[in-house]
């Protein structure tokens, strides 16, 4: 493989893949190129011939860059895109260079332009696809994520019903919006060929890939993606929004062999339960404020709740409830209440009955086993009442700043409780970290303190 210092180590030294497939050639500033492209550029039914230049920048982006284009009638519908200088029109890109490469894409959009006789122009693509020829063909099917923002200590390593799972990363980061690291599964014989295993792998790799930025405390983005089979390699690049440091990380890059090994054991299982990718998507989610990072680690666990709907009931029927209204309703007018201010106190018995949402939390966590061990006294009814003081508030400190508990203690309780969650659905055991009461390594599923 060979997208740049990421390239030794993406696979193990016995992968002929390493050594020949030299498609992108990497320089200091760029992944790959600058190539030189010839195609065609075209909006809707006009398009016109143009010489371009491809780089694939260390962040995953694909930079375009028209280097001279003569300003002609057939060449003005570009200009035309640009009243008001905002990059919002795709164009669709196509071109051929003189090794046999090819690029595709539906996304290019101008950053950049300026003309006279002549039109030079900056472009990235939100998607493309690039396509090249390798040296000799090869017996391996390979896929390769390159990642942003993975730190790892080592190589990790997994056998697959598919074949052999790589992920490697930077031991030290000093940008996590470059990419750092790659996940390679490498097999042999046919088994790409199938469809239906190309799927699975697909989402075997995109599951890994989620446990991982968990594990991590932060989005780890594979903006380019490649295949290798037989004699060629297909890359495809996304345009993906930045990577984003660490933050509350139940993981150390030092010692990941054991949740990589989680991950890819429980590909399958993972999808009984519903709503985990979202739950996760939003615990990573970068926030600013302490309020919007406890809501979003809410939003993560009420969709959960939501989704999973934990074994608990009304023990009212609709029945009972609708003749409980009635009965209200009725009373409160014959004293003389005014029909619209009974109508909303009626309202409220709508619900009557109904699991609070702490009482909903407790039937998740019941069902699904979790250790609730080691937390902080009513820790689900306080993270439940935090929740409705910065929602119906917009704020958590009130005039009683002084004494109220700080909410970056509700905040680790919180995400203690969400990773507690995720492990547990993993069949995780062996140490993590917890944030409460300061940053310490703790035994799962005993959850302990050590």
């Amino acid at each position: 493989m060979s997208l740049g210092h990421t390239a030794p180590r993406l696979l193990s030294r016995d992968v002929s893949a390493q050594k020949e497939c030299d498609h992108m050639e990497a320089s200091k500033e760029y992944l790959l190129g600058p190539l030189d492209f010839s195609g065609t550029l075209s909006l809707g039914e006009r398009s016109t011939p143009l010489d371009f230049q491809v780089s694939l920048s260390k962040t995953g982006d694909l930079d375009i860059v028209i280097p001279g284009l003569p300003v002609t009638k057939e060449t003005r519908f570009i200009l035309s895109t640009w009243p008001e200088k905002v990059c919002s029109t795709l164009f669709t890109l196509t071109g051929a260079s003189a090794d046999g490469r090819t690029i595709t894409s539906d996304g290019m959009y101008l950053t950049s332009f300026n003309h006279s006789d002549v039109f030079k122009a900056a472009a990235k693509c939100t998607y493309a696809i690039i396509t090249a020829k390798l040296k000799q063909p090869q017996t391996e099917h390979v896929v390769c994520y390159h990642l942003r923002a993975f730190q790892g200590f080592y190589e990790l390593q997994q056998d697959t019903e598919f074949g052999r799972l790589h992920m490697t990363g930077q031991k030290d980061i000093e940008d996590f919006n470059q990419i750092t690291g790659a996940l390679t599964l490498v097999s042999s014989g046919t088994s790409f060929i199938n469809e239906d295993k190309k799927t699975a792998i697909t989402v075997l790799l995109d599951h890994v890939l989620m446990i991982m930025s968990f594990a991590a405390g932060t989005y780890i983005r594979a903006p380019i993606r490649e295949t290798y089979a037989n004699d060629s390699v297909e890359t495809h690049v996304w345009r993906l929004s930045e990577g984003e440091q660490p933050f509350i990380a139940p993981m150390s890059h030092l010692n990941l062999d054991r949740i990589f090994g989680a991950a890819v054991s429980t590909y399958e299982s993972f999808k009984n339960y519903k709503g985990l990718k979202a739950a996760i998507e939003w615990l990573l989610m970068p926030t600013t404020y302490n309020e919007l990072t406890f809501v979003k680690g809410m939003v993560a666990l009420e969709h959960l709740v939501a989704e999973n709907k934990p074994p608990i009931t009304n023990p009212f029927t609709e029945k009972q409830r609708a003749d409980l209204r009635n009965h209200v309703s009725a009373w409160l007018l014959i004293n003389g209440l005014p029909e619209d201010q009974a109508s909303q106190i009626v309202g409220k018995l709508t619900n009557i009955g109904a699991p609070t949402l702490a009482a909903k939390i407790t039937a998740m966590l019941d069902e699904w086993k979790v250790p609730t061990g080691y937390l902080p006294p009513k820790a689900i009814k306080t993270v439940v009442d935090v929740r409705n003081k910065i929602v119906h508030s917009g704020i958590y400190y009130g005039k009683n700043q002084k004494t109220d508990v700080k909410l970056w203690t509700h905040i680790t309780v919180l995400y203690e409780m969400l990773t507690r969650i995720v492990l547990t659905l993993l069949n995780y055991s062996g140490p993590y970290y917890c944030h409460i009461d300061g940053y310490h390594v703790r035994m799962f599923p005993s959850c302990k303190p050590t």
